[in-house]
């Protein structure tokens, strides 16, 4: 991930990065994405509960571009979900805290 973030040619190989964002923004997005991914890591290994992650998600959605960069990955995000894994409890939630912080932002 580090050499996507620093690498444009690298970074281009991420699908779920939107066509014509600019190369500040793809680095900011997969940037986000380690962010989420350390979150969900971290559900997976310390069995946090639901409630917690829930927490810390409501402080990193109050980012406008995590929400942003939660947004444009969806479709991919969706399509490579796979059902009862952690990943996808994650997802859930995320999608639950997003909601709450896209209604609560307009």
């Amino acid at each position: 991930m580090k050499m996507a973030i620093e690498d444009p040619t690298l970074a281009a190989v991420w699908p779920d990065l939107p066509a014509g964002v600019s190369r500040t923004r793809v680095r900011r997005y997969l940037y986000a994405n380690l962010i989420m991914n350390e979150v969900a890591t971290g559900l997976k290994i310390s069995n946090i509960d639901d409630e917690r992650v829930r927490g810390v998600l409501r402080v990193l959605f109050g980012s406008e571009l995590l929400r942003e960069y939660w947004e444009a990955a969806r479709d991919n995000r969706q399509r490579l979900l796979l059902p009862d894994t952690t990943w996808a409890r994650f997802v859930s939630l995320a999608e639950e805290v997003y909601s709450e912080a896209r209604h609560g932002s307009s």
